[in-house]
């Protein structure tokens, strides 16, 4: 196989990779903001009871 041939599969392999890690991170941050407002509102209850007790 030549050089360049090896080259160039290697980018696109690295090209590849990269994209899936992109749209993996971008998957679980959206996550992750997801659950930060179910957390919100269950503070805001334990800081409403707080006050209450």
């Amino acid at each position: 196989m030549k050089t360049t041939t090896q080259l160039s599969v290697a980018a696109v392999a690295l090209f590849t990779s990269s994209f899936i890690n992109m749209a993996s991170v971008s998957y679980l941050i959206n996550r992750m903001s997801d659950e930060g407002r179910v957390v919100n509102p269950a503070g805001i209850m334990r800081g409403a009871t707080q006050r209450l007790v």
